[in-house]
């Protein structure tokens, strides 16, 4: 199944897009750099979470969201740039993170507490290091996922 299609089975109802992560270091904004794309521009509630979702769960919560994506930077050893679909966070080698919980830890509770599917959107970083840019192929790749989200969620395949 390709990334269309299973984004377009799994985002139901009313949805929340997280984005995860600093812009500080590099190809880890991603998951904020794509929630400020998509603002305006889809039917969602979007939430720059930076390093510290949990500071949002109150209004996550109270929005009511059947389904819940949280967009973040992820190693998982794979091509940078690639994108995955993951319902738990396991990546590869030493876990570092800028995040202040573990995210398989937010993401549990988001589950427990709201009863939404709760995903994640990994994107491959290329670099992440402290005062890096976002690297080009980062950037290209969201240019194709907002054209994705746009599409899927504009297109008629979901209603608020």
């Amino acid at each position: 199944m390709s990334l269309r299609e299973e984004l377009e089975q799994r985002l139901k109802g009313k949805l929340v897009l997280v984005g995860v992560g600093n812009p500080l270091w590099g190809d880890d904004g991603a998951g904020p750099a794509l929630v400020h794309r998509l603002e305006g521009k889809i039917p969602a509630l979007l939430m720059d979470g930076g390093e510290v979702p949990e500071h949002y769960w109150g209004t996550i919560v109270a929005y009511g969201p059947q389904t819940i994506l949280v967009i973040d930077a992820i190693d998982w050893g794979d091509t940078p740039g690639s994108v995955a679909i993951l319902d738990r966070v396991q990546e590869k080698g030493f876990p570092l993170s800028t995040h202040r919980i573990p995210l398989n830890l937010f993401l549990d509770l988001l589950r427990k507490e709201t009863g939404a599917d709760v995903f994640v959107l990994g994107i491959q970083p290329a670099r992440v290091a402290f005062g890096s840019s976002m690297s080009l192929k980062i950037q290209k790749t969201l240019d194709l996922l907002e054209d994705v989200f746009s599409d899927l969620l504009l297109g008629g395949v979901r209603c608020c």
